[in-house]
């Protein structure tokens, strides 16, 4: 009988850890703190190339731009602006890994990325963007008679009436890809 009693304790003992040990999902590698360390438009029309840069953190006027992925499924965006307030929102995030998506829900306001990398302590998320930009060869008219300076062409091109302004203007569509590299480690 003690005999009995000891091989169903072991076997309980066993179906409990095994049970136990299935319901606790990994933490996936994309949960953590990541901070921006830069901002780059890509895939953009060849006659509109002007555009394309790279931005740093003080280009986009920002001291820090910090997302943080929480295992449960909450994230925090913190941009803290060079001269203005700092800027905090709060929302939900699914990561589809097969899809290799990253979707971040703000009250219902969806904004999905692609994750162009997700390893080491590197994380590249792009979206597809659409702007109003000037052509090369537009801006290249009008910078000479703007000190050659491409604010000054800007600040010019929407000071026109909207009918003029849309003889120079074309709504272009690229990707902007933001790289973060990790802030702390999850446990």
């Amino acid at each position: 009988m003690k005999r009995i009693f000891n091989n169903l304790l072991i076997v309980s003992l066993l179906a409990f850890s095994l049970a136990c040990s299935e319901s606790e999902d990994p933490t996936p590698h994309i949960v953590g703190t990541w901070e921006m360390q830069s901002e780059a438009d890509y895939n953009v029309p060849s006659e509109y190339n002007w555009f394309a840069y790279e931005y740093s953190l003080a280009d986009l006027g920002y001291e820090s731009y910090t997302l943080e992925l929480v295992k449960n499924g909450t994230f925090t965006i913190k941009i803290e602006r060079i001269g203005l307030s700092t800027i905090a929102d709060q929302g939900t995030w699914i990561h589809n890994e097969e899809e290799e998506s990253l979707t971040l829900d703000l009250d219902g306001d969806e904004i999905v990325y692609s994750v162009e990398q997700n390893e080491l302590d590197l994380l590249k998320l792009s979206q597809p963007i659409q702007a109003l930009a000037i052509s090369n060869a537009d801006l290249q008219a009008l910078l000479p008679e703007h000190n050659n300076s491409i604010s000054e062409v800007i600040a010019y091109v929407n000071s026109l009436p909207q009918e003029e302004r849309d003889q120079i203007t074309a709504v272009i569509s690229y990707e902007v890809l933001q790289s973060f590299s990790r802030a702390e480690e999850v446990e």
